[in-house]
């Protein structure tokens, strides 16, 4: 007879802790080692199938395979992980028949960047999630994003293409969308992440979630993270699902049952203290901000990033872009800093 999985057999106290101060945590052995086993020889059998990709050479370092429905995907889902969901975002706060066919594989294959490379190189944006349906501003109010999973259906080792995290960085966004009268443009977002990992603070939160197959990293809907490259020498596959919850966030005065991810972002709000001009001011801040780090972005850094990952001997070397991209440095800083000191 198999006993009954409380939730204090899934996440401690000193977890939950974790997950309130850093905006993530890891629920380890969510399912079995089996499964992941399973999971992996499928998604791996589907990318040949439709990429014609043989896993022993392929032709690029990244693939993305969307997500289905299957009986094999869906031994993932266990009551051990349920139960610690239930413990963080509230029985009700979130929808588990996202995790059946919604979401994607990433597949990150070895051999494209060098294995001494420091610190692994990104692959994609420091992003914030905007969850289930498809939006293009971030709503504090709305339960689109009520958290960010990520499978592990292969062990996840540092420097191995985990996924990166700035610890801590959900309750500065918390600040900067509950100073706002209306929701944050995901560009806006996508600025204010890159240009905060930029400073100091910034790349000092920046962790490597490293895992075994079968955990599940679970990341606050409002923390900061982006994709790394593979400098090591096994394949690294992870399932992301977007989960959307049920209703409005719980972040009203007179609301007692608010849950733990909740929790978090109502304190930010309150710790505001914010002047009526601080808001014009903070919609030109995010304009200008959008407008610099998408210049440098286009300039240098998508290049270097997609130049970094190819399995070819070109380096990347200085030329044209370089003098516009540090020119253009200290005014992203200053837009950055400005965002960072009204929400502070």
């Amino acid at each position: 007879m198999v006993s009954a999985i409380t939730q204090l057999d899934v996440i401690s106290d000193r977890q939950l802790e974790q997950f309130q101060r850093d905006g993530y945590m890891i629920i380890k052995a969510a399912f079995t080692k089996d499964t992941a086993k399973l999971c992996e020889n499928l998604i791996l059998e589907m990318l040949k199938s439709e990429h014609q990709v043989d896993p022993k050479a392929p032709y690029k370092a990244r693939f993305v395979l969307n997500r289905r429905a299957s009986v094999v995907f869906d031994r993932m889902i266990t009551s051990r992980l349920t139960a610690g969901l239930n413990k963080l975002f509230g029985r009700d706060g979130w929808d588990s028949t996202h995790f059946r066919s919604h979401g994607d594989f990433f597949i990150t294959f070895p051999g494209f960047v060098k294995s001494s490379q420091k610190p692994s190189p990104l692959v994609g944006r420091w992003h914030v999630d905007l969850g289930y349906r498809a939006a293009e501003a971030h709503d504090i109010h709305d339960r689109n994003c009520a958290f960010v999973p990520a499978f592990l259906l292969t062990d996840s080792r540092q420097d191995g293409a985990c996924t990166l995290v700035a610890a801590g960085s959900h309750r500065i966004v918390a600040r900067l969308l509950g100073s706002m009268d209306e929701p944050v443009k995901r560009q806006d977002m996508v600025a204010f992440c890159e240009g905060y990992i930029s400073r100091k603070e910034g790349q000092d939160s920046v962790v490597q979630l490293t895992g075994e197959a079968g955990d599940v990293v679970v990341m606050h809907p409002l923390l900061m993270h982006a994709a790394s490259a593979n400098c090591r020498d096994t394949v690294r596959i992870m399932a992301n699902t977007g989960v959307g919850g049920i209703g409005k966030r719980q972040l009203g005065a007179n609301d007692t049952n608010r849950s733990v991810a909740d929790e978090v972002i109502w304190q930010e709000i309150k710790s505001i203290q914010r002047k009526p001009a601080d808001e014009r001011f903070l919609k030109t801040a995010l304009s200008l901000n959008r407008y610099f780090w998408a210049l440098r972005y286009r300039l240098y850094d998508r290049w270097k990033r997609e130049a970094e990952t190819r399995r070819d001997s070109r380096e990347v070397s200085f030329d044209w872009r370089v003098l516009p991209y540090l020119l253009l440095k200290p005014i992203c800083t200053l837009t950055t800093s400005a965002i960072v000191r009204i929400v502070g």
